[in-house]
């Protein structure tokens, strides 16, 4: 929508004026409220000024003291009227401040008739207080509102005047509220009127611009069409330059353009011809250029993958070699390890058998010993028995000195006062009998235990003497194999001795043949070498050839292109 310069200039052109008559009537129409405003303040504040001395302090403090509607009462309410009247006031009226806060009303002037809805009567508390009101009464000073408009009431302007006593104290307020429903009214239709001329203004600002830009904008028009013309390829347009302002300088700087662009693309229209026939040549060179790299890269290829077979196969042989060396080496310190191995294996037989010999004596000392911790054993198995009839006896005697210790107590206890003391040395016998038989008991169950672990190790020493029997065989068996192996590791040495020299031998050999492949393996890499240098130096060339043709047929899209382009514009 706001494509064209034309649209943009009206656009611009409307807001500007539409600001600038927006402004200019917002200020007049608020210079003249607030005037009018400050000139109905000013006129109210006069008049509750002159209430104010109306009212008589001492008289006005006597009524709020007696809360009553005596005839001070009415003589200031008839005076407040007639004043309210005479001025054009809506409310007049005086409030004072209770000792709890709140503010209520002393004297209404606005209507004689006390049953009247605009009436307040002597000591009605004001639920909606203005702030002015409070603030008349906390700083004792004059205050003026401003146009107020509420719905049930109009449009007021109140002001308010404190009501000071001869020492200065402030006893209450005139508030005189001034009728501004008719000034309120003006303003507004004022205010409507304003919004209708602004309006008129805009509309007509809009007429005025919108032709002013067409007239400014037809030589524009006029260099845009030609201007397509020239997109279009029609490089014969001829521009009208007449007139000395900007867009003339503009449509000659634009004819100048167009014929030197003409001028150009005839200049290269036929240097265009020459090129293609260059191009035409050039590409069929790079062909047959082309087709000799293609065939002298298959031969280079060719020698290279022999090169690289020959070369593969010498490695090979070479790695081989060396693993072969490799092997005969480890072979060779296998069989020397195998040679000091054996003598020390012979050491050890040596050694094996002497020890043998010497655990054969062992066992049999351990087998002589067995027998003898067997007839110990028996022996104490034998003791034991015995220990444990005299601990039977000691228990039967036990009991029977408990029986003769129970008699003398009832002996004692028949006696009276002089069986006392017998009494108790036949309850201390009888303690020690107890005593007794308690200690064989635990002698009798540790002697069975004694027994039944004797019994277990004689079992034991029985199966020791057994093993032992069977060791001394296998101790026997044993040094025999020692003897047998000796002479096994004997013949096993001869034979890595052989086996080391001959390992020698091959190994001598083998480096004499790894130097010798070493040899052709070095003259195969430099054969190689070479063949990737000249197989490197064909693949530049012929890079350098693909590149030739690549910008060949680059340049013959160019040149096609080129022709293309030079046949939208009519030059002639």
């Amino acid at each position: 929508m706001l494509r064209s310069l034309q649209s943009r200039l009206i656009l611009i052109l409307s807001i500007i004026l539409l600001a600038s008559g927006i402004g200019i009537s917002y200020y007049t129409y608020s210079t003249s409220q607030r005037v009018v405003i400050e000139s109905i303040g000013k006129q109210a504040q006069t008049i509750a000024n002159a209430a104010a001395e109306l009212v008589d302090s001492v008289r006005y403090e006597e009524l709020k003291e007696v809360m009553q509607m005596n005839d001070y009462y009415k003589e200031l309410q008839q005076q407040l009227y007639q004043l309210k009247q005479s001025n054009g006031l809506k409310y007049l009226y005086t409030m004072s401040l209770a000792e709890d806060g709140s503010i209520y009303y002393v004297v209404d002037g606005s209507a004689l008739d006390h049953s009247s809805e605009d009436f307040s009567a002597l000591g009605e508390v004001e639920q909606e207080l203005d702030e002015l009101v409070q603030l008349a009464f906390s700083s004792k000073q004059p205050q003026l509102g401003v146009l107020d408009y509420v719905e049930a009431y109009g449009a007021t302007i109140s002001a308010y005047t404190p009501i000071l006593n001869d020492a200065g104290e402030m006893v209450g307020v005139i508030g005189a509220d001034f009728d501004a429903t008719d000034i309120y009214e003006h303003l507004a239709s004022n205010r409507i009127t304003t919004f209708v001329i602004i309006a008129a203004t805009l509309v007509l600002s809009i007429i005025l611009v919108y032709a002013l830009t067409r007239w400014m904008l037809g030589p524009l028009r006029a260099l845009l069409k030609s201007m397509k013309l020239v997109q279009s390829g029609d490089l014969t347009v001829q521009l009208s330059d007449n007139g000395s302002d900007e867009i003339a300088a503009l449509s000659r700087a634009f004819a100048a353009l167009t014929s030197e662009l003409r001028s150009t693309l005839v200049r290269l229209s036929a240097s265009q011809t020459v090129i293609k026939q260059s191009i035409t040549t050039l590409s069929s060179n790079v062909v047959s250029a082309d087709r000799l790299g293609e065939q002298l890269s298959q031969h280079i290829e060719l020698a290279d993958k022999q090169f690289s077979i020959q070369h593969q196969a010498q490695g090979e042989t070479t790695q081989a070699m060396r693993e072969t060396a490799s092997g005969m080496t480890h072979v060779t310190e296998t069989a020397e390890r195998m040679l000091l191995a054996a003598s020390h294996a012979t050491a050890l037989s040596v050694s094996g058998n002497e020890s043998m010999a010497e655990l054969q004596e062992q066992m049999a000392e351990i087998q002589q010993s067995s027998k003898k911790v067997m007839e110990d054993l028996l022996a104490l198995q034998n003791l034991s028995q015995d220990i444990q009839d005299i601990v039977n006896l000691i228990k039967q005697i036990a009991a029977q000195t408990s029986m003769l210790a129970l008699n003398a107590s009832i002996e004692a206890a028949r006696a009276g006062e002089q069986g006392r003391g017998f009494s108790v040395v036949a309850q201390e016998v009888r303690k020690l009998a107890d005593q007794s038989d308690q200690a064989a008991t635990q002698v009798e169950q540790l002697i069975e235990h004694m027994l039944s672990l004797s019994t277990g190790a004689n079992e034991a020493s029985r199966l020791s003497i057994e093993e032992v029997d069977t060791g001394v065989t296998a101790v026997s068996a044993a040094g025999e194999i020692f003897n047998r192996i000796g002479n096994e590791i004997n013949s096993v040495q001869q034979q890595a001795s052989q086996l080391s020299a001959t390992s020698l031998q091959i190994n001598t050999s083998i480096h004499q043949l790894d130097k010798l492949t070493e040899d052709a393996a070095q003259l195969s890499d430099e054969a190689m070498h070479a063949t990737k240098e000249v197989k490197k130096n064909i693949m530049v060339q012929y890079d350098s050839v693909q590149q030739m043709k690549e910008m060949a047929e680059l340049l013959s899209e160019q040149s096609a292109e080129l022709e293309g382009l030079l046949s939208r514009f009519k030059l002639s």
